[in-house]
């Protein structure tokens, strides 16, 4: 069977004019547009539509265990460091890193390499055990 044959639901009044039909019904992700001409014979167009994604709500799995440790660390400090602040005393010990990579890796979106873990407990001026929870 034709998916057109499948989708087309055919509608015989001539004064419902154009309407959106879906296929949901058999799962199929077309979308009909069904209008009718003045000698009343249907001209139906078909046009395949892509199929939609939905935001993801659930939240991801931790992609790091230092995240936690770097903002306490960040705060704590006297006078606190701004996430810009890290970020230029990251550039300056050779670690390239703006401030949303820096908001990244506190909300453990963002992955850490360990030549960053060592700059950044080296930035903090904290043991990068404390940094992984060891002390």
């Amino acid at each position: 069977m034709d998916v057109r044959e499948l989708m087309l639901t055919v509608c015989t009044e001539v004064s419902c004019g154009a309407r959106l039909e879906t296929a949901a019904r058999h799962s199929i992700p077309l979308n009909v547009w069904i209008s009718h001409a003045s000698d009343k014979s249907i001209c139906c167009n078909v046009k395949r539509a892509g199929f939609t994604r939905l935001k993801k709500t659930r939240k991801n799995r931790a992609r790091n265990c230092v995240g936690p440790q770097v903002r306490l660390a960040r705060l704590k400090a006297v006078p606190p460091i701004s996430q810009e602040d890290l970020a230029g005393r990251l550039a300056a010990k050779g670690v390239l890193m703006d401030r949303s990579a820096v908001s990244r890796i506190e909300s453990q979106e963002r992955y850490v390499m360990d030549y960053e873990a060592e700059a950044l407990a080296d930035a903090l001026k904290v043991s990068i055990s404390w940094l992984y929870h060891h002390e």
